[in-house]
């Protein structure tokens, strides 16, 4: 991402979860507040029905489908977790995330961004006058800091357990990288800490039917979005997790996440078929 600007990406997928909200029957993921965030140039297009129409042109409704469906998941996730007691959410590369709006009032929020991002963020929640109390905004610019460096002089308490969301961000970024950042993230939080992150697998691990999806989606996506750079195999980044100190609670596939969010679904909405999420525990 270009230092002068906020993420092109964080814009896309937010309009693609309040295209979701306004225009599709069966709510995946509700999000009351993303199409607030997002440009008004954009949120008119939502509005009128324009951007879904180039979803369907462009083949990218399995890419909106795994977008609220990776939210729910992480939703649901967070709420187990605060029903044990975690009363601490770290959004890692939070774009135009809405947690900080959605949030339980019991739950401090940590989101962390790079510094273009999380300005043009701040800009418009200040628009909004939405409330923020119990929630801090930390800015790191990867190349000069490490995420280790910036949770800590968040008040991230590292004695309590924390929740941990990183989502969309793997496939941006080369494997070397993303164990480096797992390791950090096991540095700064307490065990029993969880995280969700969701991953992209290799191609060649398709089906014929799967990979044609994913082919033509792919297409399509790299006209609008930031170029994707790294797939991931399954067992090798389950062994990454437990090398960085995590144990992995589940990791799930487009064929549950579609039969646990969309069965039964009229609109033929379905989640990406090379997309799959991991939810993991620090030990």
């Amino acid at each position: 991402m270009e230092p002068d600007r906020s993420s092109h990406t964080a814009e896309f997928t937010a309009a693609m979860r309040a295209d979701h909200r306004l225009h599709d029957a069966d709510l995946v993921f509700d999000d009351a507040f993303a199409l607030q965030l997002i440009q008004p140039e954009l949120r008119a297009s939502v509005e009128k029905g324009e951007y879904r129409a180039m979803l369907e042109r462009m083949h990218l409704r399995p890419t909106q489908g795994h977008i609220v469906q990776r939210a729910r998941f992480a939703d649901d996730a967070l709420a187990a977790a605060v029903a044990r007691g975690v009363r601490q959410l770290v959004v890692l590369a939070a774009g135009l995330d809405s947690s900080c709006l959605r949030r339980d009032p019991r739950v401090r929020v940590i989101e962390v961004d790079h510094p273009a991002s999380q300005r043009a963020k701040r800009e418009r929640l200040a628009a909004l006058a939405a409330p923020l109390d119990g929630v801090e905004f930390t800015a790191v610019d990867f190349e000069r800091e490490e995420l280790g460096a910036a949770l800590a002089r968040s008040s991230l308490d590292r004695t309590r357990p924390a929740f941990v969301t990183w989502i969309g961000v793997t496939m941006y970024l080369p494997a070397a990288i993303t164990a480096a950042t797992l390791a950090q993230i096991r540095a700064s939080v307490a065990p029993g800490s969880e995280l969700v992150f969701d991953y992209p697998i290799p191609l060649d691990q398709l089906d014929p039917e799967a990979l044609a999806v994913a082919r033509t989606k792919n297409a399509g996506l790299a006209r609008i979005a930031e170029p994707r750079i790294t797939t991931y195999d399954p067992p090798d980044l389950a062994h990454t997790l437990v090398e960085r100190g995590f144990a992995l609670i589940e990791d799930v596939g487009p064929a549950e996440l579609d039969a646990r969010y969309c069965a039964g679904r009229r609109d033929g909405l379905r989640g990406n078929p090379e997309n799959r999420i991991a939810h993991a525990r620090a030990v």
